[in-house]
């Protein structure tokens, strides 16, 4: 038995090597690899470039300025760093942003949708595709030539006939799928050395080698059991394209949209119009408490002037604490439905196949709504330490005139005198893989659970 069972292995073998199918999926596996490797150091490069040009601008702006009330106005640009490893699952750079001490921070440089898939992109929408393709007639040629009684004969069962051919077809998926993905990270690094040096290109590519392998056996798993339940090899392929369509595309999109209907993002404009509501309001209160302390220094003249610089500070002071504040209050109240309104988008999905394969990327190149979340609370912490520090630089103002201009207007700031903008560190991810990895094996043993029973009712005639 354990003869027979190796000797029908090597025929799997020996048939998927000689195929011409076999020999064009895998050929085409490559090309698709590298071709979206090669696309992502694009936008990577891009990318780069971008955020230098935007150093560059951001200090010519500084350097132009005269005084800490400019700065107030003009603000500072940041932007997010780079890592080639968040470019191997998503082309969207995150948005830079200006931010001033007066305004919510100005998002610059965002793009909605990647010209291109990403290869994480690629890997869960193709390389499942290749799987069925090369399953998707295991055991229905077998019924359409009338050979599945001899190789039950030979085998012994069933189901040992359906655990050999998809144990082989498998095996091969899984191997193709992680040469292709290494393979094309090697033909990268020729042509884009800088992509492939920075330090989260190999541990992200080589997740996603792992998780692709794994995707691609769970695919695989469900050819051979629609294979299994269909008798001709034409109904196969039409069920397995099915059930890849459905489980990669209709239903994640179903989802993902009830999801946005019931948990909707925040509108950006109402977010800027709400803004705008509490600068008018400041200014008017602003220019209301001023107009007593303005009258008694007039009826006062000279000898009042410096209770009347003293009550007017104060007074600026503490508008403009109070705006900060309300405004910080706004936008975080923003990030939180924001970061809602992601988290039920991605649990929407979370369970299907592709989405446990999207969830653990995410996490390993710390690209997911979780991170980008918390890079919008650095941005919004990085305006408030910017209006503190523009509020006690930019010094008491004297009037001589009812609001005069500020005589500190002279006094240039000094770019070192300016809060730095944290970086994020990186985030462990082995358990949110190895989490993915578990529930991709779940579904590979329901579909191997399904094909082993209706292989159990398949007529051996």
């Amino acid at each position: 038995m354990r003869r027979a069972t190796w000797a029908l292995l090597r025929k799997e073998l020996v048939e998927l090597r000689r195929s011409r199918r076999f020999v064009l999926l895998v050929a085409l596996q490559l090309v698709v690899a590298v071709g979206s490797l090669l696309v992502a150091a694009r936008a990577w490069r891009d990318h780069r470039d971008v955020s230098s040009a935007f150093t560059q601008l951001n200090a010519q702006r500084l350097a132009a300025l005269t005084s800490w009330s400019d700065l107030s106005e003009t603000g500072v640009m940041v932007h997010p760093a780079h890592p080639s490893g968040r470019f191997l699952v998503d082309l969207r750079p995150w948005p830079g942003f200006l931010v001033t001490s007066t305004a919510l921070p100005l998002p610059v440089g965002w793009e909605a949708q990647a010209s291109a898939p990403a290869p994480a992109q690629v890997v869960l929408f193709f390389f499942p595709l290749l799987a069925v393709l090369l399953t998707f007639d295991s055991i229905a040629l077998e019924r359409s030539r009338r050979t599945l009684g001899l190789l039950v004969s030979w085998v012994g069962s069933r189901q040992r006939v359906f655990l050999i051919k998809l144990g082989a077809r498998a095996m091969v998926v899984g191997v193709c799928s992680a040469a292709a993905i290494v393979g094309a990270g090697g033909v990268t690094a020729a042509f884009a050395p800088e992509f492939v040096r920075d330090p989260t290109f190999w541990p992200t590519l080589l997740a996603l080698a792992v998780a692709g392998t794994v995707l691609g056996v769970v695919f695989a798993s469900i050819g051979a059991a629609a294979s299994a339940a269909t008798p001709e090899p034409a109904t196969a392929l039409l069920a397995c394209v099915g059930m890849w369509v459905f489980l990669l595309v209709a239903l994640p999109q179903a989802l993902a949209g009830l999801s946005r209907i019931l948990v909707p993002y925040p509108e950006r404009a109402l977010l800027d119009a709400s803004a705008a509501s509490l600068h008018a309001e400041s200014r008017r209160t602003f220019e209301e408490k001023s107009l007593e302390p303005m009258r008694q220094w007039l009826r006062e003249g000279p000898p009042g002037q410096a209770r009347f610089e003293a009550t007017m500070n104060e007074l600026r002071r503490q508008t403009y604490e109070e705006l900060h504040r309300r405004l910080g209050e706004l936008f975080a109240a923003y990030l939180r439905r924001r970061a809602l309104a992601a988290a039920a988008e991605g649990w929407a999905s979370r369970w299907l196949p592709g989405g446990l394969l999207a969830g653990a990327m995410e996490s390993v190149a710390a690209c997911g709504p979780g991170s980008l979340h918390r890079y919008l609370e650095r941005v919004a912490a990085y305006a408030v330490q910017l209006a503190r520090t523009v509020e006690s630089k930019r010094g008491a103002v004297e009037y001589t005139m009812p609001f005069d201009q500020d005589p500190n207007r002279s006094r240039r700031p000094d770019p070192a005198d300016l809060p730095t903008f944290p970086q994020p560190l990186p985030e462990p991810a082995g358990f949110s893989l190895l989490a993915a990895l578990c529930g991709l094996a779940a579904w590979s043993a329901v579909a191997v659970a399904v094909g082993v029973a209706v292989m159990a009712r398949v007529p051996v005639r």
